[in-house]
Formats: structure tokens, sequence, C-alpha cells
């Protein structure tokens, strides 16, 4: 899809609601790709994210990324199982081996 067909898209979506995109829409859109274990999907999103801005690229590592991995390593163990105790022992060990540096400048 071309820049301007999505840009189009984004206006069209954001003229459809309030304000922001709902939280709930972004996860739920994340969700049915990862149900649909699209890689190619998320290929592609990795790739676009990684030509975008670099002050924005950083933000995401730091408001999406690194947020997920430090909620996942603090979240009581009554939300895991033996579908998902690999990422939780996974962000644990992130989150222990990045201690308090996990400081990104927004530039």
């Amino acid at each position: 899809m071309n820049d301007k067909k999505t840009d189009e898209i984004i206006d069209l979506v954001f003229k459809n609601v309030e304000s922001d995109v709902p939280a709930d829409v972004v996860a739920r859109i994340i969700e049915k790709q990862i149900n649909r274990n699209n890689d190619e999907f998320f290929d592609s999103v990795i790739d676009k994210l990684l030509r975008t801005h670099r002050t924005l690229q950083q933000g995401i590592m730091e408001q999406l990324i690194l947020k997920f991995i430090q909620q996942v390593a603090e979240s009581p163990s009554e939300y895991f199982d033996g579908r998902n105790e690999a990422m939780k022992i996974m962000c644990n060990k992130i989150v222990e081996n990045l201690g308090d540096d996990h400081y990104l400048p927004f530039i």
C-alpha cells in the first residue's frame, strides 16, 4: 500500500473516533494478526517502523515495547500458565539485565 492510501485510511479512522484510536481497537488488531500467525504482516510493520522518524522509533521502544516487557515482568503469576510462562521468564530476565538503565531520551 502506498503512503497516500495509508494516510487516507488513517484520516478516515481518526475522523470516525472522538480522539485517538481506542486502545482496545489497536490491541484487537494486533491480537487478530497474532492469531492468524501472520509473520509477513509483522515483518512489514517492523520494516515500516524501522523507516519512521528516529525519535518516534525510540518512543515506540520506550512507550510500547519496554513498558510491555516491564509490565509482564511485574504482573502476578496468576496471569501465566504453560502457554505463556516462557514469556514471563524472558521478560523477567530482560528487566533484571536492564536494571535501571532503560531510559531513552525523546529528542
